[in-house]
């Protein structure tokens, strides 16, 4: 190939695919063999290449050094991974454990007290803090079980665990703070500086502490107390806390309910017994009253006209007969109006109504007061059970008025008020203080005034009793119908 032809060829080549920069490499092949300036060309190509293999060994490092450095982002990311996974699983195995041994407490004891008692020891270690803080410290955990009882608006600590002998039984308001939130959310709640809360701070026990965790007893839409916990150290609570204390407030709440429908199975049958045992004193007293009296009298009248017989005095003797027989009918309808209030059988077929006309028909024969009985638009809209119930308020209340009131009347309505049934008991007897004769009630042997409230509360109904000395005592049922 000639020269002219060699270098066409390698000019329509450089054309075809090498950029601008490229044509230099090929420009010493363009020029006339044994060039001067070729040789030169050559030398500078030579360091060209040199810079080339350098900056492809930089570009080369960089690239393994950013692959490197993801490799160890990545490793990082999976360590905090595999690290968050370590700490959910030891907590799951703490929940784990916890309900394993509140289990065993369930299932060894029906005392809620023990059993709260109980939830918060074990839930202590996992629910506080242990050893020294701050300034040398010893840090403190304080656990608070409270229930509703009489008020819902205050509750009382029930049991706890590292509190003041002095805060037992103490009321704690629900109407603002961590526990009314808790109470309106039925939720846990954490708070971390207890300085903010005004309630729990006033409590000696708390005093020092600093975050508090909280969270309902509940089953269904019944709140029954709440349980918190409460360290010296700020901010401690989690969202794990809060999750484990409620894990443990579920578990413990319904055996929570079973004891409670058992004690308050154990304070109505002590009810009973009590009610038993006032109604036996009731009908002993009033033998002894009435019957009891009017044998004697009948007894030592017949001794009388056996003596008078004896001595041939007939018409004294007849005269006693005829006052024995007074006697005798006396204490006849005494003992059948003490059957008929113990089970007045025209109650049963007739209704409350005729009852209580029968009732004060009898007491007139036999009682020196006056009972008598009003009705306005009561036509038997109550049930049997529930109209029993009245009837025995009533006759309770009749027989306060003949024990004390001293009365010449005794009055008994009967008026339905829309959807109420209105039972009034009125006497004009001497009256006594309500206020303090509701004082001093737990030291009477007597059960009157408790009967009168508790039987109307139990028919779902209201008492009201209004009196002043010296101007009678008025009975009001209030029965829904």
């Amino acid at each position: 190939m000639s020269y002219n032809a060699y270098r066409f060829e390698l000019l329509k080549f450089n054309a075809m695919s090498i950029r601008t920069n490229q044509y230099l490499l090929f420009t010493p092949f363009l020029l006339p063999p044994n060039s001067a300036w070729q040789d030169s060309f050559s030398s500078n190509m030579i360091i060209i290449i040199a810079l080339i293999i350098i900056v492809l060994l930089a570009v080369g490092v960089g690239v393994l050094v950013f692959f490197s450095q993801g490799s160890k982002g990545g490793e990082t990311n999976n360590q905090s991974k595999l690290e968050e996974e370590v700490k959910r699983l030891r907590i799951a195995k703490k929940q784990g454990d916890l309900l394993a041994k509140m289990a065993s407490i369930l299932s060894s004891t029906l005392d809620y007290r023990e059993v709260l008692d109980k939830m918060i020891a074990l839930g202590l270690p996992a629910l506080g803090t242990t050893g020294k803080g701050e300034g040398a410290e010893e840090q403190k955990t304080v656990g608070i079980a409270m229930l509703f009882e009489n008020s819902e608006t205050e509750l009382p600590i029930t049991v706890g665990r590292n509190i003041n002998h002095s805060d037992e039984g103490r009321l704690v308001s629900a109407q603002s703070g961590l526990i009314h939130e808790v109470v309106q959310n039925a939720e846990a709640v954490a708070i971390g500086d207890l300085r903010t809360d005004k309630v729990l701070s006033s409590i000696p026990s708390l005093k020092k502490c600093s975050s508090a965790v909280c969270a309902p007893l509940r089953v269904g839409f019944d709140t029954y107390g709440v349980v918190l916990f409460a360290t010296t150290k700020p901010n401690f609570y989690t969202n794990d806390h809060k999750n484990l204390l409620t894990t443990l407030c579920s578990q413990v709440v319904i055996p929570l309910e079973n004891a409670q429908l058992i004690q308050n199975l154990r304070h109505d049958q002590q009810k009973i017994l009590a009610t038993e045992e006032e109604t036996r004193r009731k009908l002993a007293r009033d033998l002894h009253d009435g019957p009891t009296q009017s044998v004697a009298a009948i007894a030592m009248r017949l001794n009388f006209i056996k003596m008078l017989i004896k001595n041939k005095e007939f018409d004294k003797a007849y005269d006693e007969i005829i006052k024995v027989e007074e006697i005798g009918q006396r204490a006849v309808k005494e003992i059948r109006t003490m059957l008929f209030t113990m089970r007045p059988v025209v109650l049963e077929t007739k209704g409350l109504a005729p009852a209580l006309e029968g009732y004060a028909e009898r007491l007139n024969g036999i009682e020196s007061f006056k009972v008598s009985v009003t009705n306005k638009g009561y036509n038997g809209q109550l049930k049997t059970e529930t109209e029993g119930v009245l009837f025995a308020i009533i006759e309770e209340a009749v027989g306060n008025a003949k024990k004390h009131a001293k009365a010449t009347e005794i009055k008994i309505s009967l008026e339905v008020q829309k959807k109420n049934l209105v039972l009034e008991i009125k006497d004009n007897g001497v009256g006594f203080d309500v206020a303090k004769t509701k004082a001093s009630y737990d030291q009477r042997s007597s059960l009157g005034m408790i009967n009168l409230f508790e039987r109307s509360e139990a028919i779902g109904g209201k008492c009201d009793i209004d009196s002043a000395i010296g101007k009678g005592t008025t009975v009001k049922i209030n029965v829904p119908l």
